[in-house]
């Protein structure tokens, strides 16, 4: 695999499809409990659900449902309904082929019918900052249903949270040469998304003025593609990168390579031609036909035909996705940002001996062996490992950093290394594995076997986040200090296993600057 291929798929492995419904469903509507809340919206009045004295609205429709002659077709805004609309349940996350061993588990099953708000508040809540979460999973799965991604700590700390879905797959990414439009369907719900946010969430007590956008892993990549998308400027003033490689390259294939793709799927499902006759019997295939085929596990064992009928995920079409190197500083969202890294993080490279491996370091090649390698002891899939997470996640939080400081703002790096007491290895914290401990949802994580130590870690983490989303600043009473990449380029907060924040130089620094001279481009 080549340095720089498009990455954004590797995200997890797949297993078992679920079957998503393409009839449209219709909006439910109730008659307004007086226990319960409700909040009016220009959509319509909506009520929501109380627990602990914080309110859910769960499974508000942002668009309309993209079935029909709707999918592969740029979002349109939800219709207004009339009565009042039962927000108490999450609606289905978007059609996929989900996986027992998921990070996150969904919490509904997918179906196409997806693209749903849920906001978390309280009651005496005014002119509050907010939070928007954005779900990870490869662009190929996830949604906002999972437990550890429930907004109730944030509400409780004085935020406004909202979380939305976005179209995955075959269903977000789609090019034939009948779809005379971008591919990005499933990032321009998340524009939409972002939107009936900013219009609506003062409705909940939220300030739109005062947004934090933060996601992990696609969530995290897919906050750098607003942080690069004009239509949204001023919709955010923050932004939390976890794990979202701003290194990462969108797809370099051209349009005519994108429709062979769709049109080599349509082939498998005995549709030809490029006429509006072959549209709609591809909008006609049942919704487990178009999820068929797209999945990681399928990448790994049966890569080819992956290949040769997906375009892959989000792609460069220089009007909702960009080369973000391509841009002046002038044309990014100018924002504070908190960006980060697990310890043992995600990458890929293909190397057949480390001479190979540390051949990519060019006339460095002694000098990346002896940083990495010091002993000559290290096998080969752990040397891999290391430099592809260097290559793909690690060196980004800096560059990131580096850039968004010359730009004026303030930028908070970090590496999560904390790993829950009950997991038998606790060598380094795994991809996506931060994220209970943002949320404060360790508990729903791991459940009984949630320890005093863990809950701490979660304590630490969570405080800096809610800090960093009501002033910009993570730093606040009875939390060690975190300077800004200003004041500390060569340091970072990180949080290992003793479950303490720690600011202080990175320790991977000769590594990453062997890394950014070769590898990756800047």
């Amino acid at each position: 695999m080549k340095i720089n291929q498009k990455i954004t798929l590797a995200a997890a492995i797949t297993a078992a499809i679920l079957t998503g419904c393409m009839k449209q469903e219709t909006t439910p509507t109730i008659t307004a409990n007086p226990s319960e809340p409700t909040v009016q919206l220009s959509q319509g009045m909506i009520q929501g659900k109380i627990n602990n004295g914080v309110q859910a609205y769960l499974g508000i429709p942002y668009a309309q449902p993209p079935v029909g002659d709707l999918r592969w077709a740029a979002p349109i805004p939800a219709n207004k309904h009339e009565g009042t609309l039962a927000a108490t349940e999450y609606r289905n996350d978007c059609m996929q082929i989900p996986f027992p061993s998921d990070a996150a588990p969904l919490g509904t099953e997918p179906a196409e019918d997806c693209l749903y708000v849920n906001v978390w508040t309280k009651a005496d809540y005014k002119n509050k900052p907010v939070i928007v979460w954005i779900h990870g999973g490869g662009f190929v799965n996830g949604g906002a249903s999972p437990a550890t991604y429930n907004g109730s700590a944030f509400a409780r700390d004085g935020l406004v949270f909202a979380s939305y879905n976005y179209r995955l797959a075959r269903f977000g990414h789609f090019a034939h040469p009948a779809l005379d439009e971008s591919p990005n369907f499933g990032i321009q719900d998340q524009y939409l998304a972002i939107k009936w946010i900013h219009d609506n969430i003062a409705a909940f007590g939220g300030d739109p003025s005062n947004v934090t956008i933060m996601g992990e892993s696609a969530g995290g990549m897919s906050v750098n593609y607003l942080l690069r998308y004009p239509g949204v400027k001023g919709m955010f003033n923050k932004a939390i990168v976890m794990s979202g490689s701003y290194l990462e390259r969108t797809s370099d294939i051209d349009k005519a390579t994108q429709n062979e793709k769709g049109t080599h799927f349509a082939s498998l499902n005995n549709i030809e031609g490029d006429g509006p006759e072959a549209l709609a019997a591809l909008r006609a295939l049942p919704a487990d036909a178009v999820a068929q085929g797209v999945s990681l596990m399928e990448m790994f064992t049966n890569p080819g035909a992956y290949a040769k009928s997906y375009i892959g995920g989000s792609v460069r079409d220089d009007q909702f996705i960009t080369d973000g190197y391509s841009l002046s500083d002038a044309d990014l969202n100018p924002v504070d940002i908190m960006v980060g890294s697990t310890l043992n993080d995600i990458g890929f490279l293909g190397a057949a001996s480390k001479e190979e491996l540390f051949a990519m370091f060019g006339e460095d090649a002694a000098e990346a062996a002896k940083v990495y390698d010091p002993n000559g002891d290290a096998d080969l899939r752990s040397l891999i490992m290391a430099v592809g997470q260097d290559n793909m996640m690690q060196a980004s939080v800096g560059l990131q950093a580096e850039r968004f400081t010359k730009m004026g703002h303030n930028a908070y790096t970090y590496r999560f290394g904390y790993v829950a007491e009950s997991l038998e290895d606790r060598s380094g914290a795994p991809h996506a594995s931060e994220i209970p401990f943002f949320f404060n949802t360790e508990k729903a994580k791991y459940l009984d076997k949630t320890t005093a130590l863990d809950s701490q870690a979660a304590d630490y983490m969570h405080r800096y986040v809610v800090n960093f989303a009501l002033t910009g600043n993570p730093n606040g009473e009875g939390l060690p200090e975190w300077k800004t990449y200003a004041d500390a380029p060569n340091g970072m907060m990180t949080l290992d296993n003793d479950a303490t924040p720690k600011f202080g130089n990175d320790p991977f620094a000769a590594r990453l600057a062997l890394v950014k001279k070769h590898l990756v481009k800047h």
